[in-house]
């Protein structure tokens, strides 16, 4: 038996807890070796006049313990060690009943949870800061958005305005030219040029315009049973004279109807661009061939020419809003790198597609596919 004391006071005094029992009024009996790392010496003392059980609301725990039987458990429990360091315990503590199964005292159990708590307050207060950080960086890029919807605003209202106060001089000066063409004996190339010119910023002016509408969504389609085959027909015999002057063909085989649900407008506008793109960037005396194939419900209207290519390079970025690729640089094209950009939109705002082929100095071919509807 004595032996076994003494291993049984090894145990207790080794074990790496807090340990100490209470008699039935309360008073502490008995601690172990470890409870003194966590508290000075309470051994005599009554519980209800040590200030760390009655601020954690032990005593209440302990007397129900103690006159009732009942274990508690209870966590995170704040004291000081003999060092007057902070020290977080988890409690819990059980009745010792005799022979009888009376109670004659209690024995509670503290494990230090001490590192674990520091570690979740710093954490929280690092949350706290994290939180405040991404409150501040949250009003910040809310000022700096308003600000940015501003600019966007006013480049809105400029470009809807200047396009607008440009046309009117613009159609001016083309309506004057046209009657000196006419009054004028000579000259007639220069007029031409100049008129070309006046063409050319007034279809980017239109182009800055549609692009302007579509940022803000304000574009819409007016959408009707379409020919889609009579819409390439009309294009095609409107480009043919552009097609002239650079003494490149236009070959197309007639179709039967082919109906489409699109916006005869734009659609119109989107093959315009194409083919014209075909002749400005297509070799003196080339061809262009437009072709229409009815695949799976869907019309692939193609456009295929033997001009200047596009560069393996710039392919998939040639329907990227103000993209121009090297080579209409090299050969002096003038653009903004809107038309394409364009095209796509239009094409899928018909629920369709486009895409380019092309191999340099060989040529390119675009390909449009558009639903079909029934007839």
């Amino acid at each position: 038996m004595k032996e076994l004391n003494i291993l049984n006071g090894k145990i207790i005094n080794n074990a790496p807890i807090s340990i100490i029992v209470l008699n039935k009024k309360g008073d502490i009996v008995f601690t172990n070796s470890y409870f003194k790392k966590l508290s000075k010496p309470l051994v005599s003392k009554n519980i209800s006049q040590i200030p760390f059980f009655v601020r954690e609301g032990l005593v209440h725990l302990y007397g129900r313990l103690l006159s009732e039987g009942k274990s508690f458990k209870k966590e995170k429990c704040y004291t000081t060690n003999s060092e007057g360091k902070p020290v977080y315990i988890d409690i819990v503590a059980v009745p010792i009943k005799d022979s009888d199964g009376e109670i004659e005292s209690a024995l509670s159990m503290a494990v230090d949870v001490t590192k674990e708590v520091l570690t979740e307050l710093e954490l929280s207060r690092l949350n706290d800061q994290l939180e405040e950080k991404v409150q501040e960086r949250t009003t910040q890029l809310g000022k700096i958005n308003e600000k940015l919807n501003s600019y966007l605003k006013l480049k809105s209202e400029f470009i809807a305005d200047a396009s607008h106060e440009l046309r009117t001089p613009l159609s001016i000066i083309k309506l004057r030219l046209e009657l000196l063409e006419r009054e004028s004996r000579g000259g007639v190339e220069t007029f031409e040029e100049i008129n070309e010119e006046i063409n050319k910023i007034t279809e980017i002016l239109s182009n800055l315009t549609l692009i302007n509408s579509i940022e803000e969504k304000k574009e819409k389609l007016n959408l009707a049973k379409t020919d889609l085959e009579k819409l390439i027909f009309k294009t095609i015999k409107r480009m043919r004279i552009l097609a002239e002057n650079k003494k490149i063909k236009i070959a197309y085989d007639r179709n039967k109807e082919i109906p489409v649900k699109g916006d005869f407008e734009k659609l119109e506008r989107l093959f315009v661009n194409i083919i014209k793109n075909a002749i400005k960037y297509g070799k003196e005396g080339g061809w262009i061939k437009v072709k229409i194939l009815i695949q799976n419900n869907f019309a692939l209207v193609s456009v295929s020419d033997n001009g200047i290519g596009i560069p393996k390079k710039d392919l998939p970025h040639i329907f990227d809003r103000f993209y121009r690729s090297d080579m209409c640089i090299k050969y002096g094209k003038s653009g903004f790198g809107l038309g394409l950009a364009i095209c796509k939109w239009i094409a899928e705002q018909h629920k369709g597609s486009i895409y380019a082929k092309s191999s340099l100095d060989k040529g390119s071919t675009f390909v449009v596919k558009l639903p079909i509807v029934k007839r």
